[in-house]
């Protein structure tokens, strides 16, 4: 996202966007993206996603609003619960069995939903706020109260100040959601103006930018024309199950660099990483580091 706060040391830090993985360079049409969901032609799609866990009071106010009304006849909800939330939001059949309601625990295919969605709901974390960036499509942002110095706050007070998208607190969440949603889903006009005005913030090829970078920093020295991958013959990563390290490692990999990471846990993209040929260990043994690595 094109948002510089000044935290940076003069020669110390630059701007240069943030990772993401969930989009394909190949993006789905909408026709494949809403039978994949199983989502009606001809109406409006509200995604719904809370970040990977879920989100507790997203969740929240989806079923109270349930509990009261049907969703409008004019769009339907693609809501990812998380996890976590899943089962215990499950048991409220009544309401969700609903033609205009789809409910999933996870969605691996970030980018069919992406496709599919017409608006978004989402949290305000970093790698949120720049897919949404590159995508262009209107969003209503709930900036998590419980993280580190209320980054998503100002993460999403950055779009909003640029009419890039709409914000609601977490504590009004429950009481104006939905009304939010509904007016939006309505107002053609400002759906337009929100997508194009975050559009415009996006900062797309940050991994290529984020890895010569990283040789640069290696070498000491500036590199004029194009970095020479090529001269590292192996590249190890400690958290490489990360979203922005497995973008890093598949990049090195991609250019025949010999890569291996170790993280503390599989998770879908150490299983996509290890079935690309990128060994990934999970046991912190310093013998299964190559010899010699950069870090």
């Amino acid at each position: 996202m094109r948002e510089w706060n000044g935290f940076s040391r003069q020669g110390k830090s630059s701007l240069q966007g943030t990772r993401f993985g969930r989009i394909s360079y190949h993006p789905a049409t909408k026709t494949e993206a809403l039978e994949h969901f199983q989502l009606h032609k001809g109406k409006k799609v509200v995604l719904i996603i809370g970040g990977s866990l879920g989100s507790g009071t997203i969740n929240k106010s989806i079923l109270h609003y349930l509990y009261h009304h049907d969703v409008q006849d004019n769009y339907q909800l693609l809501w990812q619960t998380g996890n976590y939330h899943y089962n215990q939001i499950k048991t409220n059949q009544e309401i969700l069995d609903r033609e205009n309601v789809r409910i999933v625990p996870f969605i691996d295919r970030m980018d069919l939903a992406y496709a599919a969605a017409d608006i978004i709901v989402s949290r305000a974390g970093a790698i949120a706020i720049s897919e949404l960036c590159i995508i262009g499509k209107p969003a209503i942002l709930i900036p998590s109260p419980n993280v580190a110095e209320d980054h998503q706050t100002k993460n999403a007070e950055a779009l909003v100040r640029k009419s890039a998208a709409l914000m609601l607190k977490d504590q009004e969440t429950v009481e104006k959601l939905f009304g939010l949603v509904t007016s939006l889903a309505a107002d053609a006009g400002l759906q337009d103006e929100l997508g194009r005005n975050i559009k415009t913030m996006a900062l797309p090829g940050a991994a290529a930018r984020i890895a010569e970078e990283t040789i640069k920093t290696h070498q000491k020295k500036r590199i004029e024309d194009r970095m020479d991958i090529h001269q590292y013959r192996s590249i190890y990563f400690l958290g490489i199950g990360g979203i922005g390290m497995s973008a890093l490692a598949r990049y090195f990999h991609r250019y025949g660099v010999k890569v291996s990471g170790y993280d503390r846990t599989p998770t879908n993209l150490t299983r996509q990483l290890i079935g690309e040929g990128i060994p990934v260990h999970f046991d912190e043994n310093p013998e299964l580091i190559p010899d010699p690595p950069i870090w």
